[in-house]
């Protein structure tokens, strides 16, 4: 388990050495945002909303489901080289400026299919 959490770490963290899988993991997240930017828009036109709603809720679903594993996994994997970290680290870690802003772009997600409607404008 150590050698899959060293070997996914190397690709996640930013203080690892850039290697050719890295840089396709990189650009693929890159890819997803610019989906899940492109998606938004398209879906604020209210004529394309009731035409694609089924489309729009399923790439909006499946992106932020791997947004989400790439978060977990960013959690997971944090600090593989050297001792390991203390509760302080996590958490300043976990409250970093880009772990927040990861978790700020999966949670309306979440939030929207646990609570029922009028929460659109978290988007």
């Amino acid at each position: 388990m150590k050698k899959i959490k060293h070997k996914i770490g190397l690709i996640l963290n930013d203080d690892s050495p850039e290697t050719p899988l890295k840089r396709k993991v990189g650009l693929f997240i890159l890819f997803l945002i610019l989906v899940s930017s492109f998606e938004v828009i398209l879906e604020s036109v209210v004529s394309l909303n009731l035409k694609y709603h089924q489309l729009f809720f399923g790439i909006d679903a499946i992106v932020s489901i791997i947004f989400s594993i790439e978060y977990i996994l960013r959690l997971w994997t944090y600090r593989i080289n050297g001792e390991k970290p203390s509760i302080k680290q996590r958490l300043s870690h976990v409250f970093s400026f880009y772990m927040i802003i990861d978790l700020v772009s999966i949670l309306p997600f979440f939030i929207s299919i646990s609570v029922s409607s009028g929460y659109g404008f978290l988007r």
